[in-house]
């Protein structure tokens, strides 16, 4: 028999959610389990009771279900930051007997037909956003970080720590006109993050670096043209920060169509690509996300949630530290 939860510690059985649905109670289980041989209306009417009593699955035959909401399912392909995380909420997920998977916008109605114990999305796309908030009794993590803190509980890394610890980094080399060249995160909080951190550092060890030096490029001719920009105000010190190779297109740009020679003309420290950044010529210094602590701290949170029956079991968002790798492409400037 499935038992179902229903709000402050009652318990109910899957008699009530049949009762109250006026289906069988056969129907309930396939529902709740999300099974075939369910009509749409019925599973929805089956849902909606269940949802309304704020029921939790407890059946032992079935493991519980986490969705991992991506705008495009592509990205696990496409992007680096997209795909290391999810694997790694796969492995995690497998650690601890859970079941992940992958749910791109294009059917994300899918969360509100079926049951999922938790869900984690990678998203905030308005009408990703407008699905989500209607989801009450589901523990929801935003694995981003982004303007949605007060909606949604927010999992990432320390972006002012990634900041102070370039500046710092760079100014004890010797570096004295730094700048960050930073691609459009779409929203704006893991940039004002990495800025201020960057900057206050700086000033802090008696650095002023221009706002100027704060640029934002959203395509490859832009970063070409801020690039051209970082070379006549005769940067020192570069940092490019964000997935997807963008130090590496970085790099390419500066040595093959400026000619500049790195770090001898320019230093510049990227984000972390596991198996490419220590193979460039020179190899890259990077700052590294901590990915894999971080899918294994999502998943702790979403099991507190399961068994707790909070949304989410804690309003303190997922907030780990990074690391700085040091390799070959910053140089020690003499004063």
């Amino acid at each position: 028999m499935i038992e179902v939860k229903v709000g402050r510690g009652k318990e109910a059985t899957i008699h009530d959610i049949a009762e109250k649905a006026g289906v069988s109670i056969g129907t309930v289980s396939r529902a709740l389990n999300n099974k075939p041989g369910v009509h749409p209306e019925t599973r929805e009417r089956v849902l909606t009771v269940s949802r309304e009593l704020n029921v939790k699955s407890r059946a032992g035959a079935r493991r519980k279900q986490v969705a991992i909401l991506l705008h495009d399912t592509n990205a696990l392909t496409t992007e680096i930051y997209a795909g290391i995380l999810c694997s790694q909420l796969m492995l995690e997920l497998s650690r601890n007997d859970m079941f992940g998977m992958f749910i791109g916008s294009n059917e994300i109605d899918r969360l509100t037909r079926e049951i999922f114990d938790g869900i984690v999305t990678t998203s905030w796309e308005d009408r990703d956003l407008e699905v989500l908030r209607s989801i009450k009794s589901t523990p929801i993590i935003m694995a981003r970080c982004c303007k949605h803190n007060h909606e949604f509980l927010l999992a990432g890394w320390n972006h002012r720590s990634e900041g102070e610890m370039v500046a710092e980094y760079l100014i004890n080399k010797g570096h004295r006109n730094i700048a960050m060249l930073h691609v459009d995160p779409g929203d704006p909080l893991s940039l004002k993050q990495r800025w201020a951190g960057f900057s206050d550092k700086a000033a802090e060890l008696g650095v002023e670096v221009d706002p100027e030096h704060c640029m934002v490029y959203d395509s490859h001719s832009r970063m070409v043209s801020l690039l051209k920009k970082t070379v006549d105000a005769k940067i020192d010190g570069l940092w490019m920060p964000g997935h997807q190779y963008r130090a590496v297109a970085g790099i390419k740009v500066l040595q093959e169509i400026f000619g500049l020679q790195i770090p001898r003309d320019i230093s510049v420290i990227g984000s972390e690509n596991e198996g490419v950044s220590e193979l460039l010529q020179p190899s890259l210094t990077t700052v590294a996300a901590p990915l894999p602590d971080l899918a294994a701290s999502i998943v702790e949170h979403l099991k507190a949630s399961m068994e707790t029956g909070s949304h989410p079991a804690s309003d303190e968002p997922i907030q780990l530290e990074p690391c700085l790798i040091e390799r070959d492409s910053v140089a020690t400037r003499r004063a």
